[in-house]
């Protein structure tokens, strides 16, 4: 059961290039590996983006959190998003209190397997831009998540489409 979830709008400039963004961060270190060249942009344009920080209170395998967030009709984070979070000055300082997953942007080490995008903290005071290996998340984790577009876009769809009314009889479509 998911706890303790918090929800931000911020902005997120999907055209800025990724070494821009980590600069944008102010963070104290940031990770060789987080590259325009490993995580190419996913969008374009900028978009005031509503982020929920998904906490499931317990630690978890991999796939668990992905599971957590597709209950909630929400997708995985992207790096991008994640950037955006670590420099909006309402939402930065959180990584001092918790590491923060964007499990919606995957790099794969060529020698080491996959990794995630996390900001995070040291006791407190530094601000990291990091990436870490797909393997457990301890309980106090929190995991970016975004509004689903394709779910937003099955619901549209499903509303124009045309299905049978069962409380009118002799009628064989109607629109939802």
């Amino acid at each position: 059961m998911t706890q303790e979830n918090q929800t931000h709008t911020i902005e997120v400039n999907y055209d800025l290039p990724l070494e821009d963004a980590l600069k944008a961060g102010g963070y104290d270190w940031a990770n060789d590996n987080l590259t325009s060249e490993h995580f190419p942009p996913t969008r374009s344009g900028i978009e005031s983006v509503e982020v929920h920080l998904v906490h499931p209170g317990r630690g978890m395998n991999t796939d668990e959190p992905l599971k957590e967030i597709d209950k909630l009709g929400l997708s995985p984070g992207t790096i991008e998003v994640s950037l955006a979070f670590g420099a909006n000055l309402d939402t930065r300082d959180l990584q001092r209190e918790f590491p923060i997953i964007a499990l919606g942007s995957v790099w794969t080490h060529p020698d080491r397997g996959p990794y995630v995008p996390v900001l995070w903290g040291h006791n407190r005071k530094k601000r990291d831009a990091d990436l870490w290996q797909l393997e457990g998340w301890l309980s106090n984790y929190r995991f970016l998540a975004v509004m689903n577009w394709e779910k937003i876009g099955d619901y549209l769809n499903l509303r124009s489409r045309k299905v049978p009314d069962r409380n009118v009889p002799g009628t064989s479509e109607y629109h939802v």
